[in-house]
């Protein structure tokens, strides 16, 4: 009776552990796909939303992913996981190691291409950054072709970073952020005379964030950068949003450029595991972090009060709980007893 009553106040006092992430398995050069997969399995909102609906999207990425959704937990999950690796190969170029930049860029796309998901890319997704120019007005001139030019060159700049933010790699993500934002001198020669600037005006939920990690001669720069676990909108991204971002994903790539190995770092209910292909582990040590090549932040969403049926359980809980535990004081009591 006492186990018994141990095992029920444990259930109500404790919520269900955790389940850690299900490994994925590499068939040679898929560590990039498994790791971008761990941290996209982040995104409830989007698992949510595919698993809710019929996989009938005429894209063929979207469709293996949400195919795969759902066998997650079942027998026919490695054939989900191949067919969409196989899919993902030939949209990137074969089936040689990518950069999981790369991959984000190709899948967030083919979201926002979808008819069915605009909504959703429209609330979690799109962002909108604009370019600006500033040009003095005596030493600047320029033909209806070099106008034509400066405008591809403008919308060029803007297209490296309409899924994801690359950043210059400075020693903390706030000073990244700073320097991605900060007026800098043209580098198009049309421009020589003119400063260009990036300006956020609408802030997406869901936060992709890439750093250049090699020089162009292919070397890799290894400088360790601190990342927050959450920061507020309005001090990093030169936005008046108030909303407080959480990190919920760091990829990160050991090697070089011509070869390596990813591995990723994901929240799930308030716990970090440590994706390796197949092998996922639950961490608290996420000093690893700082040498990650890719993350993604979310808004934190604002809590919503209890309905009036959510109160009742609450209510009912507490008073089982107290029963319960007036119940094992009696029989501790009478154990003394005797």
């Amino acid at each position: 009776m006492k186990k018994l009553l141990l095992l029920i106040l444990i259930i109500i006092t404790n919520p269900a552990n955790t389940q850690p992430p299900r490994g994925l398995p590499n068939y040679g050069c898929a560590c990039y796909f498994n790791a971008a997969l761990q941290s996209l399995f982040t995104i409830h909102p989007l698992t949510t939303l595919l698993t809710s609906n019929p996989c009938n999207y005429t894209n063929a990425m979207i469709k293996d992913y949400c195919q795969l959704l759902p066998a997650l937990q079942t027998n026919s999950f490695s054939q989900k996981h191949k067919n969409f690796y196989t899919t993902t190969a030939a949209i990137m170029g074969g089936m040689g190691q990518q950069d999981v930049d790369e991959f984000f860029d190709a899948f967030l796309g083919q979201i926002k291409k979808e008819p069915t998901l605009q909504n959703f890319a429209q609330r979690y997704l799109n962002y909108t950054l604009d370019l600006s120019l500033i040009c003095p007005a005596e030493s600047f001139s320029a033909t209806p072709e070099q106008l034509k030019r400066i405008r591809e060159f403008k919308n060029d700049e803007i297209n490296k970073h309409k899924n994801i933010f690359r950043l210059p790699l400075k020693t903390t993500l706030k000073e990244s952020f700073k320097a991605f934002f900060e007026q800098k001198t043209s580098t198009n020669p049309l421009l020589k005379d003119c400063t260009e600037q990036f300006k956020l005006s609408k802030a997406p939920t869901v936060l992709f964030i890439a750093f250049y990690r090699f020089n162009d001669d292919g070397s890799k720069i290894s400088t360790p950068i601190q990342i927050p676990l959450s920061f507020k909108a309005s001090e990093y991204l030169n936005s008046k949003n108030p909303e407080l971002y959480e990190l919920t994903a760091a990829l990160i790539q050991q090697g070089s450029s011509s070869g390596g190995h990813y591995t990723a770092y994901v929240k799930q209910d308030n716990q970090w595991f440590y994706c390796n292909d197949s092998i996922v582990t639950p961490t608290n040590d996420l000093s690893g972090i700082s040498n990650g090549y890719a993350y993604i932040y979310q808004i934190k969403p604002s809590p919503k009060p209890p309905t009036q049926e959510e109160k009742k359980l609450f209510s009912s809980l507490n008073n089982l709980k107290k029963s319960l535990n007036d119940l094992q004081n009696k029989l501790q009591s009478t154990s003394k007893i005797k």
